[in-house]
């Protein structure tokens, strides 16, 4: 018989139980402390008013302001306020009320949130169904819920056949047409505080999930005491990132809601790390209300958080190394609670005094009470039972009134405000915790099978009783191994019918059970491997002993990684590392990693993940070549089996000199018109939202009249704009310069015909453009060249047609000073003049940096296309470290890396006389423009470096940190620097260790052989800049303090007078 939903159950309450006593060995002071101080949380709070009379109040204070961001859609609270209503009649004509539930199955959109607005508003309660969970496990929730309506995503169509009841499709043309016909204002019917306001299902030990019950009044309490954390207020800008099907979406959703500020709704929650951080930084977010910790830790840490001044982290423990990372930096919040008592019941600001799982003092309205096996109060400093009692206690499981008796029970200690409020319950959490002196508890961990993973709380019971149900499986037991950076990864031990299992039955039988959970669990439920074994090792009372199966016990590592590691079981590894970093269900062994969504971060973490042994063959620049399952796992092997390699990049200079042509039907011819160079009317400009490219867009704004068509990768002219826009924001580059209306945004890409323009618009650029400035390239110093030719050498040839059709236009083109390579070492030159050849480079050029390969083909390119009539002039640049003025700095840079990485280690290398010619923005990109108004400037190239007196090393800049700001950075052999870092994976500059380490000539890396580099001739920057007040920016202490202010590095000290 099912349980109504309304019906609250309640346990006896008899006079006896009431009055339980307390364990007489506590001392009856401490039990006064910890019962009526450490719980003397009661205060009145408005528990009568529901979540949907919140948010009517808010719209009156300000009906206009932008309450909803998705993608390049937004709502004014006015407009969620109407379109709600209009949804709301249309439910109620469905069948939703008090007293039903409606459950869906919607993508991220601003119509689900309207549309969960308008269940409340119909007095019904919602049940989220995510979209990435099984069929199977959709299916048992919509019947267990017993929903009376169900609205879908068009797409979603096919997932529930045998639903009966009101299924509506919220994207439906004609729905949509029938909403909008309703009345915009809404009759909301009376909803009392202990109204169901949602059921949310959780994992569940018999292996199916469980809904739990919450009302108005508990979530109206959470919400009211973690506003006073959030501080948020109607100028806050916060992230709703957490999925709806998993509880504390409401903090992040509701709260910002009922608290005025403009919610902006991440379009997709699978992609996290620097995805998430440029989301954040575009949209200036100020304030993350709910996030998992293991999402937190995959953001940039020593990126400055610009506008973010507020974390709420929650959902699993915090590692000490996240909370350490952020707490000095935003004001970070530890979010403890169970779903059972809804969303938070505590919180807690990080400090440096308590420990690191500090989960604070129970919310207003609410008590902890941490109790020993016989139901007694622990001493102070003792472990014990955390149990839940007070205002935020859910009403319980649906459907499971015998469960719901045993998990919420009457509460022996309840006060009289409790009693006179009917918050007679507490609940039993499972989680182990103590008491601290003052009066806040630390959370200790679970006393079951429970474990939290991404945030979601995960029954490994569950699991292992599916696991049970398979064909052959006689014993399923799964483990969890924690890993060094924290991260929690499921393991299947199984005894199979079939006995211990190796190679293709391995992978066979692994891959049959990865099937048949996924039609069942959700993804994150699946274990990342299986290790088949004769039997599971039990202790001395008979019982699984788990304690035993770990990634050290002798019999799991032999079963996950066995010696002679085959073909086949290689691939199995690699396959569950891409799919857990990528976020994949299913990845073919010849699937390309970067065409399925992967990128160099997410490769850094592919090669953290690998295990030793494979690590141990393949270094990280190596992945970026061997870029399929297949490729990987084939030179895995062969490492493992033989000396012979089966599968390797070309190595010699032929792969550089075949990449030099010019496209057959470019045709260059004509004659340039001199005016078009002095005083363009319309400039074509490539690499705007760069961090060079956006203030060579302010310069040119500044100095010429022309309009600035800019080429972006963006999806249509307003996204293209909006990335500019950012790009200047970022960059602190003054927002008047961008609203003059001279910015004419042209979506397109480099590496694709016509640059991604239609024809029709390419051929209408061929006749307005009068000079193109090619500043875009892809910049890396980890990819290998044959990832960045697309862009940088085969988006030049697309570019030299741009200039030639029609009629004949100047080009300017960024080049860089790499384009020489290391040849220093054997030449033993001093200098370089700006019209050295750099053919003879080529054999130094072809073992250095990918990029400086495509750089050095550019030029190549560019003088054959010169030397057919192409108008070129070509400009050199030493490293773009900062703007003088502003210190604004790409964040991502090599150098900016270099940097965070030093401070950290607190030492630098003592390399001789290794530098970067370093160089400000603001000076390369008002010479440039001044150069190239010249005519007389084509055919010439420009280096644009540091004169020889201020050509700053490494070792002169980072003793100007120690000197002129009070840093104590240690001068450290080169060994020993890289002690410090080589082994740290989560240091910033670990991706770049390959340049450090990799041997490129008798034993020495690439970052040895720069010692003692080249100086520069710039003859012809010099000349083209005289009369001017254009010169080198010298990198001063004034200069390198906006920089490290930018950096957001905190300065010890300012021992200098002025430069």
């Amino acid at each position: 018989m099912k349980q109504s939903p309304n019906e609250t159950p309640r346990p006896s309450d008899g006079p006896e139980e009431r009055e339980a006593k307390v364990s007489q060995v506590l001392d009856p002071a401490e039990r006064e402390k910890i019962l009526y101080q450490f719980n003397d949380t009661f205060k009145p709070f408005r528990n009568d008013v529901s979540l949907v009379k919140l948010l009517e109040e808010r719209t009156a204070v300000a009906p206009e302001s932008i309450a909803l961001v998705f993608e390049d859609t937004a709502l004014s609270y006015r407009g969620l306020e109407e379109r709600s209503g209009q949804w709301a009649y249309y439910l109620r004509s469905k069948g939703a009320g008090p007293g039903s539930l409606v459950a869906f199955c919607i993508d991220q959109s601003i119509e689900k949130i309207v549309c969960m607005l308008a269940i409340l508003k119909t007095g019904a309660a919602y049940v989220p169904l995510e979209p990435s969970h099984p069929e199977a496990r959709q299916a048992f929730m919509l019947e267990d819920a017993g929903a009376t309506v169900l609205l879908i995503s068009s797409r979603y169509a096919d997932r529930f056949p045998t639903y009966t009841g009101a299924l509506v499709a919220v994207d439906d043309p004609e729905v949509l047409s029938a909403v909008a016909e309703q009345p915009r204002s809404f009759p909301v019917p009376d909803i009392g505080r202990n109204s169901l306001m949602y059921v949310i299902y959780t994992s569940g030990t018999t292996g199916k999930p469980k809904g739990v019950m919450v009302e108005h009044e508990q979530v109206s309490s959470f919400m009211q005491c973690y506003a006073a954390y959030l501080q948020l207020d109607a100028s806050a800008r916060a992230l709703q990132f957490t999925s709806t099907g998993f509880d504390a979406s409401a903090a992040d959703l509701w709260l910002p809601l009922v608290s005025g500020a403009t919610l902006y709704l991440y379009p997709n929650n699978r992609i996290i790390g620097e995805g998430l951080w440029q989301y954040l930084l575009k949209n200036r977010i100020t304030a993350i209300p709910f996030i998992a910790p293991s999402v937190l830790a995959t953001l940039p840490v020593n990126d400055d958080p610009h506008a973010l001044t507020v974390i709420g982290a929650g959902g699993e423990p915090t590692p000490e190394v996240v909370s350490r990372k952020w707490k000095d930096r935003v004001r970070l919040v530890n979010v403890y609670g169970p779903t059972e008592a809804t969303i938070g019941i505590s919180s807690f600001v990080f400090d440096d005094i308590h420990p690191v799982n500090t989960i604070g003092k129970p919310n207003t309205n609410n008590t902890f009470y941490i109790l020993d096996p016989g139901m007694q109060i622990t001493p102070i400093g003792q472990t014990g039972e955390l149990y839940i009692g007070g205002a935020q206690v859910a009403r319980g499981y649906i459907n499971l009134p015998e469960l719901t008796r045993e998990r919420f029970l009457l509460n022996p200690f309840a006060r009289e405000e409790e009693i006179r409020n009917n918050w007679t319950r507490m609940y039993k959490t499972g989680d182990m915790a103590r008491y601290l002196p003052d009066g806040n508890v630390e959370f200790l961990g679970r006393t079951d099978t429970q474990v939290k993973i991404r945030g979601v709380r995960i029954e490994l019971s569950e699991i292992e009783n599916v696991l049970m149900q398979q064909p052959g499986v006689k014993q399923a037991v799964v483990i969890v191994h924690e890993d060094k950076y924290n991260e929690k990864i499921l393991f299947g031990c199984i005894v199979h019918t079939s006995g211990k299992l190796k190679g293709e039955a391995l992978q066979h039988a692994s891959d049959g059970l990865r099937k048949a959970l996924q039609q069942e669990l959700p993804s994150q439920m699946i274990p990342s491997a299986f290790a088949f074994l004769e039997s599971l090792p039990v202790n001395a009372h008979g019982k699984i002993d788990k304690s035993a199966l770990n990634l050290t016990s002798p019999e799991l590592i032999e079963a996950v990684f066995p010696e002679g590691v085959s073909f086949n079981e290689c691939e199995l590894v690699i396959r569950a590392i891409w799919c857990e970093v990528l976020q994949r269900k299913e990845i073919a062994i010849t699937d390309n990693f970067f065409e399925i969504g992967g990128h160099s971060i997410l490769l850094t973490q592919v090669y953290k993940r690998l295990p030793a042994i494979f690590r141990a063959k393949v270094s990280l620049p190596d992945l970026f070549d061997y870029d399929t399952i297949e490729k990987l796992a084939g030179k895995i092997r062969t490492g493992l089996t033989a000396a012979e390699k089966t599968w390797q990049p070309e190595q010699d200079n032929n792969y550089l000199l075949s990449d030099i042509y010019l496209s057959p039907d470019i045709k260059i011819q004509g004659a340039l018109d001199p005016e078009s160079v002095r005083n363009p009317s319309r400039i074509f400009l490539t690499g705007a939202t760069g961090f060079v490219g956006s203030h060579l867009l302010a310069e040119l704004l500044a100095s010429t009249d022309a309009d600035i068509y800019c080429l972006v990768r963006a999806a249509d002219e307003a996204a293209a704009l909006e990335r500019i826009r950012t790009a200047f924001n970022t960059n602190l580059i003054p927002e008047e310069q961008f609203i003059t209306g001279r910015i004419k945004p042209v979506p397109g890409d480099l590496t694709q015909p016509e640059l991604g323009m239609t024809l029709e618009l390419f051929d209408e650029l061929c006749h307005k453009i009068d000079v193109i400035y090619h500043s875009g390239s892809s910049v890396s110093y980890i990819e290998p060249y044959n990832y960045m030719k697309g862009s940088n050498v085969g988006g030049l040839n697309e570019i030299i047609r741009l200039a030639s059709v029609h009629k004949l236009k100047s080009l300017v083109l960024l080049s860089t000073v790499a384009v020489f390579g290391w040849s220093h070492y054997d030449t033993h030159r001093l200098w370089l003049p700006e019209d050295e050849n750099i053919m003879p480079h080529l054999n130094y050029v072809r073992t250095d940096l990918g990029y400086a390969k495509t750089k050095w083909v550019m030029e190549q390119i560019a003088a054959l296309a010169a030397s057919k009539g192409l108008p070129v002039i070509l400009y050199r640049l030493g490293f773009v470290m900062c703007h003088s003025k502003t210190g604004a700095n790409g964040l991502d840079q090599m150098w900016s890396m270099l940097v965070r990485n030093c401070m950290k280690a607190k030492a630098f290398p003592l390399l001789a006389n290794i530098k970067e010619e370093l160089v400000t923005a603001d000076y390369v990109c008002r010479a440039m423009v001044h150069i190239a108004r010249q005519p007389a400037a084509i055919g010439k190239k420009f280096h644009l470096t540091p004169p020889i007196e201020h050509d700053m090393s490494w070792i002169e800049f980072f003793n100007k940190l120690n000197d002129d700001f009070g840093f104590n950075l240690k001068p450290a052999r080169y060994e020993d620097w890289l002690d410090l870092w080589r082994t740290d994976e989560d240091d910033i500059f670990y991706p770049y260790l390959s340049l450090f380490t990799d041997d490129i000539v008798h034993g020495k890396s690439l970052a040895e052989v720069y010692q003692n580099s080249y100086h520069f001739y710039c003859d012809n920057t010099e000349k083209f800049l005289q009369g001017t007040d254009i010169k080198p920016i010298r990198i001063t202490t004034e200069v390198i303090e906006a920089y490290l202010n930018f950096l957001g590095i905190e300065l010890p000290s300012r021992n200098y007078v002025e430069e």
